[in-house]
């Protein structure tokens, strides 16, 4: 089954195997409380919102999200926001990251009705056979669909009445078992899961009773009395019975429990009321300067440290080595041992011989990024940004050795969530062309380690110097349902709207074992990014319901975002990120030029390449577009190579932002040096628009001082070139707060006269090698052009 939107349909194979595999059911006449229906939607820029996209579709849409619902219920979704260049966006537009609540509402309630249809559809499939509730109906009903009468010996007909008849004793002894021992510690759990004790206080001021250590101490108390009590009340049946009683019977009164302690006292086992979220704490950066970025973030008992490190664009995440394509597969190529072992755990990439499927949400922009830093086209395709998130064993208190690849399913899933949910936020690579590896290294855990991913993520990345779109965070939203409502003695109104519940946010290890849902909701301030939900309540969640999640989810991220730009708490003020990235990290620049001047800057051979590279000690990338990708680990030499490289090929245009000298201070503004000794005006009027700076009692003169001093190295933007007399006017009031200072440039300050330009001997050498190779060729052409004058 499969629902074709517009263009040609993707036939998206995760939908596909849900519909397919719930038909199936269907038609075997198992018992179902209803069908299953899946289907991926897209939203399309302009507001169109699209069933089964077709992989163009799904590159340039908004979102993207995969939703399975019964007749009128969620049973599971995956959401993510897609990453979006703003190359000529304001800023205000760079803040819309992430969509908004109501838009993802709106799209949820388009694809359940899409859902509804394919639900429809799979009940018109004819069922070939009803299967009964035991192997005697339907051996019964198949030998009367041949015409026969099924012969049942005596013994098997008694085997069958036994397993009836002990099947419904143990029911009635564990409906039994349970009102007797909930009616004897009904107290117990209540103060259990409302965080107080027998005097009826709450215990919110002690926070050692309220910690996860002491909660499963009072667990194991009260399961203990359990055990006790099942004996006393039933010592005359076998062991086995015993302890299928006293496992049912503790689990159904933890949740009794969790719900009446909610519902009714709007309480929860640490204390907290069902809205709140658990104390923050937080640190960046936590390392060295010799890590890029590095965050600690704490929230409750679970707490991540989390690192940014950042590299060239060709240093990302190889795609073409063990992430293959289908048609380039071969198993016989593969490590012998797991590559999984060897691979960021929770990135979006799987190898082919694990799930055999593999994410493309990154690998679309593989083309787009290419194009933009200038990469060759020579070099391996890589995913530029990913997250590596660990959860060892220690962060849940156990001593447990390493029992297989690092990479679990749940690893997995919780750092592709928090991926997904990051990666719009990141700076286009046409702004910060680099490579980006976030590590996360789950310390503590007590439910939503996914979620301080994103915070403490956040953080790192600031550290690090990158000019985030937005901060990004997350939290786990829980239900508890009224055990009265929780099933319909009328079978039509199975999927009625819940009457009775309660939501629970930033839920614990304990909440999301007893509670009915775990939904996952990170995002921005402005909306949400990513999101998963995790069902186990039967039929599935009503839409109302995950709206109230949603609403809920976004007023706990405020709170977060409140306490994570609190420098005084550790964060980090109004998310700014630190000016300049540290003196460890690599430098890399983009220069763009006309393609017809790409000879100039190779030389004969490559000499003047190679001369570059040796040189500055830099490495440089060229492409057929005109774009020349420079990176090194010497902040200083790159600056250098990028002056070089600028003298040989690029040419000073209106609206290009260049990094010059300043040569001169007059009192109608500065004259400032450019590429290959090109002067241009930086007027007072551009200077700034301070009030404070442009009342000096000096003038004009005294503004262009306190402002510039010669020998400054400055970025400017070039706002005119005068096509006649090539005068070039320059601003700096005009640039924007990111384009002051560029990511890889040291900041701005008097330089040594031996770096500046015009004292460059080496470069203004390597200039006239250049000039001197172009004129050789030029009378090579007039040479070969008079010879085929002569022929003629």
């Amino acid at each position: 089954l499969n629902v074709s939107g517009k263009g040609t349909p993707s036939g998206d194979p995760v939908a596909l195997a849900i519909n397919s595999a719930s038909a199936a059911l269907v038609e075997s006449g198992l018992p179902l409380l209803s069908p299953a229906g899946c289907v991926r939607v897209c939203l399309m820029i302009d507001g169109e919102m699209i069933i089964d996209p077709s992989p163009t579709q799904l590159e340039n849409s908004r979102l993207d999200l995969l939703y399975a619902g019964s007749r009128d219920r969620t049973l599971m979704l995956e959401f993510c926001a897609k990453p979006t260049e703003f190359e000529s966006s304001s800023s205000a537009e760079r803040e819309l990251i992430g969509i908004p609540e109501e838009e993802v509402a709106d799209i949820i309630r388009f694809a359940q009705g899409h859902v509804l249809a394919i639900i429809e559809a799979q009940e018109r499939i004819p069922v070939k056979i009803r299967v009964g509730n035991n192997d005697r109906d339907l051996r019964l009903r198949l030998a009367s669909d041949l015409g026969i009468a099924q012969r049942m010996d005596d013994a098997d007909e008694l085997r069958t009445m036994e397993k009836e008849a002990y099947t419904s004793r143990m029911q009635e002894k564990l409906q039994d078992a349970f009102d007797y021992v909930y009616e004897t510690l009904e107290d117990v759990v209540l103060r259990l899961f409302s965080g107080t004790s027998v005097s009826n206080e709450a215990e919110e001021s002690d926070e050692i009773s309220l910690s996860k250590f002491v909660r499963g101490m009072r667990e194991n108390a009260v399961r203990e009395e359990v055990k006790a009590l099942i004996f006393e009340r039933y010592h005359d049946i076998s062991e086995e019975e015993q302890k299928f009683l006293q496992s049912s019977v503790l689990k159904k009164l933890m949740k009794e429990g969790m719900r009446r302690a909610a519902i009714d006292g709007n309480r929860r086992s640490d204390g907290r009321s069902l809205k709140s979220i658990r104390p923050i704490s937080m640190s960046a950066p936590l390392f060295p300067d010799s890590v890029h970025g590095s965050a600690i973030f704490t929230r409750g008992e679970t707490q991540v440290i989390c690192t940014a490190t950042l590299g060239a664009p060709k240093e990302g995440l190889p795609l073409s080595t063990l992430y293959s394509t289908a048609s380039e597969f071969d198993p016989n190529s593969f490590p012998k041992v797991s590559p999984v072992q060897d691979l960021p755990v929770g990135s979006l990439r799987s190898t082919k011989n694990e799930m055999a499927l593999i994410s493309d949400l990154n690998s679309r922009k593989i083309k787009a990024d290419r194009e933009q830093t200038g990469d060759s086209g020579t070099l391996d395709e890589v995913q530029r940004a990913f997250l590596h998130y660990d959860f060892p064993s220690f962060s849940t208190g156990e001593a447990l050795g390493p029992k297989g690849p690092s990479a679990n399913r749940r690893a997995i899933g919780h750092g592709s969530l928090a991926e997904r949910a990051l990666l719009p936020a990141l700076p286009p690579v046409s702004q910060f062309p680099y490579s980006l590896r976030v590590t996360s290294e789950v310390t503590s855990s007590n439910g939503s380690s996914s979620m301080a991913t994103t915070s403490g993520a956040t953080l790192a990345l600031l550290d690090a110097g990158v000019r985030i779109l937005a901060p990004i965070a997350g939290v786990s939203i829980g239900l508890v349902v009224d055990e009265n409502h929780r099933h319909s003695t009328n079978e039509t109104d199975a999927f009625s709207s819940l009457k009775n519940y309660a939501i629970l946010v930033d839920l614990t290890g304990t909440e999301d074992y007893y509670g009915e849902m775990d939904f996952k909701v990170a995002g921005s301030p402005h909306g949400i990014t990513a999101m998963q939900l995790d069902v186990k309540y039967p039929g599935g969640v009503p839409i109302d319901i995950l709206i109230d999640a949603m609403v809920a989810a976004k007023n706990a991220r405020e709170e977060i975002f409140d306490a994570m730009s609190d420098a005084n708490r550790g964060g980090i003020a109004d998310f700014q990120p630190r000016r300049g990235l540290k003196t460890t990290a690599p430098r890399v620049e983009v220069i763009r030029f006309d393609p017809v001047r790409k000879r100039d800057l190779i030389g004969p051979g490559g000499a003047i390449l190679k001369q570059l590279e040796s040189h500055y000690g830099v490495a440089l990338d060229l492409s057929q577009e005109g774009q020349c990708l420079l990176h090194g680990r010497d902040a200083e030499m790159v600056g250098k190579a990028m002056a070089a490289v600028m003298d040989l090929v690029a040419d000073v245009e209106e609206g290009g932002i260049y990094e010059g000298v300043v040569m001169a201070v007059k009192d109608f503004g500065a004259v400032v040096e450019l590429l290959r000794n090109k002067e241009g005006l930086l007027h007072v009027s551009e200077l700034t628009d301070d009030e404070g700076i442009l009342n000096n009692p000096e003038g004009n003169l005294g503004v262009v001082k306190e402002m510039v001093k010669v020998g400054d190295k400055i970025r400017v933007l070039c706002i005119g070139v005068d096509p006649v007399e090539g005068s070039i006017r320059l601003s700096r009031k005009r640039l924007k707060d990111d384009d002051l200072y560029n990511y890889s440039s040291a900041a701005t300050g008097p330089i040594h006269e031996e770096a500046s330009r015009s004292s460059d001997a080496w470069r203004l050498e390597l200039i006239k090698d250049a000039n001197r190779a172009r004129n050789e060729r030029g009378s090579h052409s007039a040479h070969t052009s008079s010879k085929k004058k002569q022929r003629l």
